[in-house]
């Protein structure tokens, strides 16, 4: 175990509006092999007071990884607890151990075979930086690496694990402003940070993605004064050479952008346009070699009926876009789940409908107030061969945790993992060994989450 630097860091709180997501990684696992069911809802053994800031993942081996902060005696100590199909939780490793600063969780992620990249923050007053540190499968972790400057600003990362082990970790501003990566192969240093959009450059919301071969797409957003935003990609090759920036089309005014390879090696993107009082679900693919192609529109709802947008089958053959919306009238309380993409790709016409059980009751506010339409459905799209969601449901008291899975090129009934007497929130779904978990975290009504829970199919 490592103790930290005693460097004047910081952490900056990573915003999850609603979804956190996930690591896209190299795929391997049967995927949804049956008619099984899901078994009872366990607890996570992490403690109560961290629930709400730890992060997870399930690799494509179906090996779930949770990051957390267990503080003691006035310090913080920033450890990892991972869990293979059908066993038992390890015992914790540390990764960074009794440091006075505030520690926050960022991300992890993690290949087929467990090697693992994670990505946290160090705080103190104003003060910020953000930090990782990688392992492989069957070692400790490294020294810590600090990625930013000291600055005000609050730190962003996502990070992917290629199945050499090879970690790259796409960040806004790490040591000025615009999009940067860093690159660390296993066993080697960190890589000096490279600015991989121009400088002047600004972006927003960006989105990480690996390909089987090692390739790694990036989608953002593109922030030019008095203009309209639009989304641009960029692309790296598996030895980690950038290449220029290329424009998404039809994606002016986008807004929360998704991204995922799918087999052949074609990046797919998805994307949420508002206009007026309604709104769009567009997606568009890049081949390896090429331009990216005209946008479609999958879907077109009044904006305040229309919820998450995320990726389901993220290091699967078939990734699919997959977006959640309330049915009109909303205050009949109807909502379902649409998706496209699959075999089709995200370009194709056909879009499939996931009916979701109706939301019996909750707190409804009418067009006109304040915050506009029903209450949120939490939707998060899963890793592995096949595709997977996780979503909590609005019910009476607080929300039940739902998933799905597709098989045989159908999406199952949703399985109920919660009895919605509790305020849920997804955080991690996935397939891989012929297994699904599911993770979520669980507190009172109206109050702040204190248990992290997980399922098993």
């Amino acid at each position: 175990m490592k103790r930290s630097t005693g460097i004047m860091v910081v952490a900056a709180i990573v915003a999850v509006a609603g979804i956190a997501a996930v690591a896209a990684l190299s795929q391997r696992g049967a995927g949804d092999s049956g008619p099984r069911s899901w078994g009872s809802a366990t607890a996570v053994p992490v403690p109560s007071g961290a629930v709400g800031s730890t992060r997870a993942t399930v690799d494509p081996a179906g090996v779930a990884h949770v990051l957390y902060v267990d503080r003691r005696d006035g310090a913080a100590n920033l450890r990892e607890i991972t869990r293979a199909p059908g066993g038992d939780w390890s015992d914790p490793t540390t990764i960074t151990e009794a440091t006075p600063f505030d520690v926050h969780p960022v991300g992890i992620a993690a290949n087929n075979d467990g090697d693992a990249t994670a990505i946290w923050a160090y705080s103190t007053g104003r003060r910020r930086i953000l930090m990782a540190s990688s392992r492989t499968a069957d070692g400790p972790w490294e020294a810590e690496q600090a990625l930013s400057r000291v600055s005000s600003a609050f730190p962003w990362a996502q990070a992917v694990v290629a199945p050499d082990g090879t970690t790259t970790i796409v960040a806004r501003g790490l040591v000025g402003p615009g999009l940067w990566a860093v690159r660390h192969e296993a066993g080697g240093p960190w890589q000096p940070a490279q600015r991989i959009a121009p400088r002047g450059l600004g972006t927003d919301s960006p989105v990480i993605a690996l390909a089987a071969d090692g390739r790694v797409g990036v989608v953002a957003l593109e922030k030019r004064p008095g203009i309209v935003r639009s989304l641009f990609s960029v692309t790296a090759t598996p030895d980690g050479r950038w290449g220029p920036p290329q424009p998404i089309p039809a994606s002016d005014a986008a807004r929360t952008p998704v991204v995922a390879f799918a087999a052949g090696g074609d990046l797919i993107a998805g994307w949420r346009i508002e206009a007026g009082g309604s709104a769009q679900i567009r997606g568009a693919t890049l081949p390896p070699a090429g331009r990216w192609s005209s946008a479609r529109t999958h879907d077109t709802v009044p904006k305040h009926l229309l919820g998450a947008l995320v990726v389901a089958g993220v290091g699967g053959e078939r990734p699919m876009l997959t977006w959640a919306r309330w049915r009109q009238p909303a205050s009949r309380r109807r909502a379902e789940i649409r998706a496209a993409g699959g075999a089709a790709g995200p370009t194709a016409a056909t879009v499939t409908t996931i009916k979701i059980p109706d939301v019996a009751a909750g707190p409804y506010t009418p067009r006109g107030s304040l915050t506009l339409g029903p209450p949120p459905l939490y939707l998060l799209g899963g890793t592995g061969t096949a595709p997977t969601l996780i979503w909590g449901r609005p019910s009476t008291a607080g929300s039940a945790i739902e998933v799905t899975a597709m098989s045989g090129g159908a999406w199952a009934s949703p399985a109920t993992l919660s009895d919605g007497s509790q305020s849920v929130y997804p955080t991690a779904i996935g397939n891989g060994d012929g297994s699904q978990t599911a993770i979520w975290a669980a507190g009172p009504p109206q109050t702040a989450v204190d248990r992290l829970l997980t399922a098993e199919r």
